[in-house]
Parts: C-alpha cells; structure tokens; sequence
C-alpha cells in the first residue's frame, strides 16, 4: 500500500522499430513518490533506446491496490 507521499503514475514507454509503423507504445503503472520518480524507475526496467515520459493520469488508491502494486514496482497496463 502506498503512503500519504506516494501516488500511483501512469508512465508512457514508446520503442522505436526500423520504422514509424513498428513503434511499440506501452503503459506502465508505477508507485513513486512524484512522477519523475516514476520515470526512473520505469527506465531501469527497459531498453536504453525506449523513449519513457510521464503522463498527467494517476490511479487511485483503490486501483493500485486491486492491480496489487507495490512501492517501486512497474506493472504494464
């Protein structure tokens, strides 16, 4: 369960292909303490070249709780 301090962010990872049309966009849930928190913890998890950026979009307590997120650890949406 997250404290007063931490929110659960929505973290946007896009891969590039060869090209436009092989790009891969993928969205990760993450408990951080603010979203560049988030961001970073989310980079060490992916590929170097994956461009990873905040989103405004959190998820409630009760959300987290039920995707059973923990402080820390990303889960794809």
């Amino acid at each position: 369960m997250t404290d007063a301090l931490q929110a659960a962010y929505i973290v946007k990872v896009t891969h590039a292909g060869t090209d436009l049309q092989e790009s891969l966009t993928v969205f990760y849930a993450i408990i951080a303490d603010n979203a560049e928190a988030g961001v970073q913890l989310v980079k060490r998890a992916v590929k170097d070249d994956a461009v990873v950026e905040a989103t405004d979009a959190r998820l409630s307590q009760v959300t987290a709780h039920a995707l059973g997120l923990a402080p820390g650890q990303a889960r794809a949406l």
